[in-house]
């Protein structure tokens, strides 16, 4: 799944996922978020300020919490765990027997540029039990 950090309406998963299914979402790549700040799907850093790292707060942007630019799953903030130098996440997903829907969560994406991608994988072995 493509997600354009452009967006403002959710994009949904070309394929329904299964209730009886666990899945893992493979989410990954940088985007830009205007205001030299890149972000990936919880992560950002703001070139701008001099020692920022990346950080769940958007340095500059802290007022509007820890989901600002964050990958958000039917609607939710999920957890992506520590931060991956590759920008690559793991994050577990329950099939609800509808398209999930994702969306980079900004107050502001008119001025973003490129795009988080996120690979829908079927856990094949808690399906074998």
């Amino acid at each position: 799944v493509v997600v354009p950090a452009t967006g403002t309406t959710p994009i949904l998963s070309s394929s329904t996922l299964n209730s009886e299914k666990d899945y893992f979402l493979k989410a990954y790549g940088v985007a830009n978020a205007g205001d030299t700040i890149d972000f990936d799907a919880k992560y950002s850093f703001t070139n701008r300020i001099n020692e920022d790292s990346w950080t769940d707060l958007v340095s500059g942007y802290e007022s509007y919490g820890p989901g600002l630019l964050d990958l958000y799953v039917d609607g939710n903030n999920v957890d992506c765990g520590e931060y991956n130098e590759d920008h690559v996440y793991q994050i577990s997903y329950t099939g609800t027997n509808n398209t999930a829907t994702f969306l980079i969560n900004d107050i502001y994406s008119i001025n973003n540029t490129g795009s988080l991608f996120v690979d829908i994988i079927e856990d094949m072995w808690v399906s074998l039990w």
